[in-house]
């Protein structure tokens, strides 16, 4: 799956949860916009928890003997 694709996903998911908004000046109901969302909730991405777990699996992987394999390939 791609980022974008991620983070589709994750807006979906946290527009269903948040539900719509009134909007005044139509005078209809309109879905929030990714900005408002992240707003609201004040929480990051999933896409930057996803790049911490990637960067902390490597830090653990560079404190692993250099003779094993996994290090090997990596570094």
């Amino acid at each position: 799956m791609t980022v974008r694709g991620l983070r589709t996903f994750e807006n979906k998911i946290w527009r269903m949860i948040c539900k719509s908004v009134h909007d005044k000046r139509t005078s209809g109901w309109r879905r929030k916009f990714n900005k408002n969302l992240q707003e609201e909730l004040g929480k990051a991405p999933v896409t930057s928890y996803i790049k911490g777990q990637r960067i902390q699996w490597l830090a653990h992987i560079m404190r692993r003997n250099e003779q094993e394999i996994i290090r090997a390939v990596i570094y």
